[in-house]
């Protein structure tokens, strides 16, 4: 099972691209588990909030794991929850802390931001999205992640970019 994670900040097109992507390789798209639970409180949450949709987040990984497909393609990750902890909150819970270390993904697709923002009722950062990009970077660079960064361009573009990066995974 090979494991991809489509990250950045908002508005970088990453629901475009896990779809994308999901479809090309036939595998199993791993949805982002914020939106439905967000969009039933109204886009109210506090710290422990967090920790229950990281605990669903990881919950729907693993089930998509137990599909033998080949490929598992996260429309996000825990290290969303984790900038959105450190940012909002200014920490983070250990557990969530403690499973994006332990991630087993292959690759970390890290978007960068599009042009446009466009609000959607959830997205609350339209001036800063250049700066939280920079903390997802330096995130994954202190972890050690393996990750690429995705160029902006257009979704077509962006997805034949990382086809032609993946092909030799």
């Amino acid at each position: 099972m090979k494991k991809l994670v489509i990250t950045g900040p908002e508005c970088s097109g990453k629901s475009t691209l896990a779809s994308m992507m999901s479809q090309k390789l036939k595998g199993v798209l791993v949805p982002e588990i914020a939106r439905p639970l967000l969009t039933l409180t109204g886009n109210s949450y506090s710290s422990s909030d967090l920790l229950t949709i990281a605990e669903y987040q990881t919950e729907a990984e693993f089930s998509a794991q137990l599909c033998d497909t080949g490929w598992v393609i996260c429309d996000t990750s825990l290290l969303v929850l984790k900038i959105w902890s450190q940012v909002l909150f200014d920490r983070c819970d250990p557990w969530i802390e403690q499973h994006f270390q332990n991630s087993s993904a292959l690759l970390w697709l890290l978007c960068e931001p599009l042009p446009f923002w466009q609000a959607d009722g959830q997205r609350n950062n339209p001036n800063d999205r250049n700066r939280l990009f920079e903390l997802y970077q330096n995130e994954l660079i202190v972890a050690g992640k393996n990750f690429l960064i995705v160029p902006t361009a257009s979704a077509d573009e962006r997805f034949d970019w990382v086809i032609n990066q993946i092909s030799e995974l």
